[in-house]
């Protein structure tokens, strides 16, 4: 009987907690060990078990025995436990160095003892793994030994002949040369310096263990496969493989244990066929909004014991919205009838916050009003002033360091005019139109039109206008310019035009203070927002207007002749300068820092080119802290954690309240672009490996061959969308001879050309390089140099070519993992020299000088030596980049960045499980 196939019948209870995961059969396992386990277990007692002669003398032990089989000795490596290894080491560390030393040292000395087995390898899976440790040793770990053997003749000067033995090393260690000569107490003078030389030490060795651990394991699968073994050694393999089917056999006691024990014991019985009643608990994903779970749909709860789908249905719609009642708060829009120029069409002029739990729990015979009110010219309202705005999240926000600069594109669109827009009877009338047309009177249809938009905008007009007037004003308008515009157009750009055709005529025929104010502000907002055009003609009606309506009355208060004056100056602005106007002090800007919150002090404001919308923009300077992950304990509040948030609010001491200017449009996507100069905090590499970069390096190697490379990586551009990338390097011990490296080789090869000194640039991407075919990889000149002396110039920048598509790391990688070139992760830029046959004539100058000498001995005339060849030096290298990240609002959820509303320091979603059913607003609509 299958024990998961049994329940209690007990009501209330989930289904998800009938059955612990302690339960489970696979939970406890009597003998977890893998083979190589078990070979090791043997090895660790071989050495017990003794050999005799005939006589009863001692002839050796198992071990030799053992270790004579090339399996038996490839799977010594692969069961190294690398979380406790560093768990170890950060214990030994905390102890003191010579602690630490000594725990490395033994790390180094195991390496050592395995490389010494070399001898029994006779397969062709094993001779490559020994050559690529063989290897790995000489690029990565004799200076390692080294540094360990010389701090450790300091801090363990006692067992410095006992433990620290280096005489009998493996050749590849090259003792005198590479060990014993080293100065590392030179280099590493402070203990700080030798701590973290520790770290790095036991770093290298871990990735040389867990290379070893890994390829060991593959060419072990491949050896025992192999019928190749020694008699003594087979026997021992096929016991294992024999104990493997008793080892099997012992791991399935829990569940003969836990099927008796349900069935014998608690005598449950298996689930039958019959109907059931459950409470179905449901979880709403935090980043989700509202689910809809219609009536019968279906939920598996497993099979039966022949096989059949256990479904429950659901009884009735079901609406999931994880709602919990935390907190209940009212926003009051105050509208101040003296400030300017907010007053002139009712606009906001502050937003108050109440916080009515707040309320309820004070002891007050106050009456609370629920929903905030003003009484009108004194400015007194209840609450305090509201942070209205928007989050933005998004680990394209992660800057560590550098100039950096962020900047938002917000393209928007009409709110009233998408309604007019997506209103079925409007359309299908244009639609009608527009089929006619050439064929038919239209008249009629036009007049049912244009009094549809003229409903639309009751709501902009003063019950005092002289409604018919403006009706048929508004009709004839229609007739007129209905031809053209149908012609010429789809039915959407249609009803835009007519939508702009009504707001004019409306504004220049307005009479009363009320209708031209409002309207003028709808006109106002969109010319802001490049979504409409002024023209002369067009500026010298709306004045007129503006004359007829606010200077009416001979005796015009002082107020509106101010208002009919700033009408005057807006209209005499471009666009850009009317958004400046309304905007420049409009949004108050932070984003998480290390510190905390990072407020932005300035920042910029223009229009997008060719389209309705606007871009905020600004600075963060290379003194400012890095700007990181949002963590609740730093930054307070309860946003969404895993990237950096970007803050934009309203500033309630804005100079105009800018709510009513933005609250006509609904936000359609955001273009989030950051720019990035001098970021540092780089990955290099050579082809011996990764390269120190706080001090000069060398990029290609002390002796560049041809095709030697040098990787660039950085794990923040790794995972962005980069548009633009460039590499600042600065040179180190350039000649500094007129001609460049041409006249400097010239006694090398007089053939030389500027073109022979390049290098080939190209991107990591799935594990290889990108582009593939050299022949299409970029090339690119080593070397700057003056175009009138050929002098070289210290500087060189690289700018990279994407080719429209910069390989995106997806991967989640702290820095250690992003470092390990052992598997080539997205991110890097790899430099390869692309030169003539000398390279830089390291090879040929022993030849060249011996000619040169050779010559001088036996004429009078002496030539001059030649140059020594130049090795390429960085003195310092940086990284400029631009990533840009297009957020769709109806889809938010789908991206790395997502969206949010903030109110009052709250934070709610704005994507919706259904997008094109909503319009998401920058403020409360």
């Amino acid at each position: 009987m299958n024990i998961k196939k049994i329940t209690n019948n007990n009501d209330g209870s989930f289904q998800n907690s009938r059955m612990p995961e302690a339960l489970s059969e696979e939970y406890i396992r009597i003998d977890e060990r893998t083979l190589p386990d078990l070979l090791n277990a043997m090895r660790s007692h071989a050495e017990n078990i003794n050999f005799y002669d005939l006589d009863g003398t001692k002839s050796g032990n198992w071990l030799s025995l053992l270790l004579s089989n090339e399996a038996i000795l490839l799977s010594a490596a692969i069961p190294i436990n690398i979380n406790e290894l560093k768990r170890l080491f950060l214990v030994k560390k905390s102890q003191g160095l010579r602690q630490a030393i000594s725990e490395t040292w033994r790390h180094i000395h195991w390496i050592n003892h395995w490389m010494s087995y070399e001898s029994i390898i006779k397969s062709q899976e094993g001779a490559i793994l020994f050559v690529k440790v063989k290897e790995m040793l000489e690029t990565s770990l004799i200076s390692v030994a080294a540094d360990i053997y010389n701090l450790a003749k300091v801090y363990d000067k006692q067992d410095i002949k006992d433990r620290y033995d280096i005489h009998n090393f493996n050749a590849v260690w090259d003792i005198n040369n590479r060990i014993v000569s080293r100065e590392t107490l030179k280099i590493y003078k402070t203990r700080q310096q030798k701590e973290e030389r520790l770290s790095a030490i036991f770093n290298s060795i871990v990735n040389v263990l867990v290379f070893m651990s890994s390829e060991s394991g593959k060419a072990f699968e491949v050896n025992i496969k192999k019928q190749v073994h020694h008699p003594a050694s087979a026997m021992i393999l096929a016991f294992l493989n024999a104990y493997r089917l008793s080892q099997n056999k012992t791991n399935q006691f829990t569940e003969r244990m836990l099927e008796y024990y349900y069935t014998k014991i608690q005598r449950n019985r298996a689930i039958t066929g019959k109907g059931d009643k459950v409470y179905l608990e449901c979880k709403l994903n935090p980043v989700s909004d509202s689910v809809l779970i219609p009536g019968g749909t279906q939920f598996s709860a497993g099979k039966t014991q022949d096989l059949r789908d256990i479904l429950y249905e659901t009884l009735g719609d079901t609406l999931i919205t994880g709602a919990k009642l935390v907190s209940l708060k009212t926003l009051f829009l105050q509208r101040h009838l003296l400030i300017s120029p907010e007053n002139l069409s009712q606009s906001v002029t502050r937003i108050k916050l109440s916080d009515v739990m707040d309320h309820l729990n004070k002891n007050s015979e106050v009456p609370h009003s629920l929903f905030g009110y003003d009484d009108g010219a004194s400015g007194y309202s209840i609450g305090v002033d509201s942070d209205i705005g928007m989050a933005i999240s998004s680990r394209l926000l992660k800057l560590k360091e550098g100039q950096r600069r962020i900047d938002l594109e917000f393209s928007v669109e009409d709110k009233h005019l998408e309604s007019i827009v997506a209103d079925n009877a409007t359309k299908s009338i244009a639609i009608s139109i527009s089929e006619k047309i050439k064929i038919e009177d239209i008249s009629s249809e036009l007049t049912e039109l244009a009094l549809l938009f003229f409903k639309n905008f009751l709501k902009y007009l003063d019950p005092d206008e002289n409604m018919e007037k403006l009706k048929n004003d508004l009709i004839s308008v229609f007739n007129k310019k209905a031809l053209d515009i149908f012609i010429k157009n789809n039915i959407n750009k249609v009803l835009k035009l007519l939508y702009k055709c009504t707001i004019f005529e409306l504004l220049i025929k307005a009479e009363t203070e009320y209708s031209f104010s409002m309207i003028y502000k709808k006109f106002l907002c969109r010319y802001m927002f490049n979504v409409d055009e002024l023209s002369k003609n067009k500026r010298d009606s709306i004045i007129e207007a503006a004359k007829r309506s606010l200077l009416a009355n001979s005796k015009a208060g002082k107020h509106k002749q101010q208002d009919f004056l700033r009408v005057i100056k807006e209209l005499n602005m471009s666009s850009q300068g009317v958004l400046f106007h309304y905007f420049s002090n409009a949004f108050l800007f932070k984003i998480t820092s290390k510190t905390g919150w990072y407020e932005v002090s300035k920042y910029e404001i223009r229009h997008i080119k060719k389209r309705p919308g606007f871009t905020l923009g600004f600075d963060i300077n290379k003194d400012v802290p890095p700007i990181i992950d949002y963590d609740r304990e730093i930054h307070g509040g309860k946003h969404q954690q895993g990237a950096p948030i970007l803050s934009i609010c309203i500033n309630s001491a804005a100079d105009i309240y800018p709510y009513s200017y933005i609250q006509p449009f609904s936000i359609t996507g955001i273009k989030l672009n950051v720019k990035v100069k001098g970021y540092k905090n780089v990955t290099i590499h050579n082809d011996h490996g990764l390269v120190d970069r706080s001090k000069p390096f060398l990029p290609f190697g002390p002796m560049p061959a041809q095709g030697a490379s040098c990787y660039i990586g950085g794990l923040e551009y790794a995972e962005k969308n980069i548009t633009k990338i460039s590499l600042n390097v600065s040179w180190k011990n350039l000649p500094i001879n007129y001609g460049g490296m041409v006249a400097y080789y010239e006694e090398y090869d007089s053939n030389l050309n500027d073109d022979n000194f390049n290098v080939r640039i190209s991107l990591s991407s799935k594990g290889g390089w990108y582009p593939h075919n050299e022949d299409q990889q970029q090339i690119s000149r080593l070397f700057s140099q003056d175009n009138d002396t050929g002098i070289l110039k210290k500087t060189k920048r690289f700018n990279i070519n994407t080719r429209g598509q910069y390989p995106v790391l997806t991967e989640q990688l702290d820095e250690s993992e992003f470092n390990d070139l052992n598997n080539i992760r997205n991110g890097y830029i790899k430099l390869s020299l692309s030169t003539a046959e000398i390279v830089f004539g390291h090879k040929i100058y022993p030849e060249i000088i011996s000619e040169v000498l050779t010559r001088n001995s036996k004429n009078k005339k002496q030539v001059s030596l030649p140059v020594k060849p130049y090795t390429p030096e960085i003195d310092s290298l940086s990284v400029d980049y631009c990533a840009e990240e297009f957020i769709n609002i109806d889809s938010s959820r789908l991206k790395t960045a997502r969206c949010y509303n903030v109110n009052a320091g709250s934070v709610s979603h704005m994507s919706v499980s259904k997008p094109a059913s909503v319009i998401y607003y920058l403020t409360p609509p």
